[in-house]
């Protein structure tokens, strides 16, 4: 990795020297730019209503999840107490009950967990969507800045180019760089 950095470097060497002037590069924080700019707070406050939302209906369910959990245990003390006293028809049916409410209550484990999961994916999709909006119009300040400064290059801190002013193809460079090795 370090040999592709130094490589990638070698290459830009190369093109600053087609630059008399030499390049002028920007450079933005990244994560001080998510910190600062108001858009991503108001993200992350939607997206937390959101999730509030969905966690409230939640709650909900799993106090109709504990009601049943709960009718459930009834049956079984009653059928327990029962057990010396109630005809084999009475038993069977507690029985039964019982079964077909464990039944019914897997079942809706088992359905709420499916939409626990689709929840989540809608959740990342909506993020992803209220992201790529806000970085869009990053991107294009991005570039009016670039232009409006002329800056050759602007990069990210992680050293990932974000605009470049005319870019200048090295891939021949590049390939006859790694050819002769």
């Amino acid at each position: 990795m370090k040999k592709l950095f130094i490589i990638v470097l070698l290459c830009l060497f190369f093109v600053g020297s087609v630059y008399p002037q030499g390049l002028k590069v920007g450079e933005i924080n990244s994560e001080e730019l998510m910190l600062s700019y108001p858009a991503f707070k108001r993200i992350e406050e939607q997206l937390a209503r959101e999730l509030q939302n969905w966690q409230v209906e939640r709650a909900k369910w799993e106090g109709g999840m504990e009601f049943m959990q709960n009718d459930i245990l009834v049956r079984e003390r009653k059928l327990q107490a029962g057990a010396t006293t109630f005809s084999e028809n009475r038993k069977a049916e507690l029985q039964t009950q019982i079964d077909s409410l464990r039944m019914s209550l897997q079942q809706q484990w088992n359905q709420q967990l499916l939409a626990d999961q689709e929840k989540q994916q809608e959740l990342t999709n909506r993020r992803d969507e209220l992201l790529g909006e806000v970085l869009e119009e990053i991107h294009a300040a991005i570039k009016e800045i670039g232009e409006d400064m002329d800056y050759d290059l602007i990069v990210d801190s992680a050293g990932t180019v974000i605009y470049a002013k005319d870019p200048i193809d090295i891939t021949d460079i590049l390939l006859r760089h790694l050819l002769e090795r």
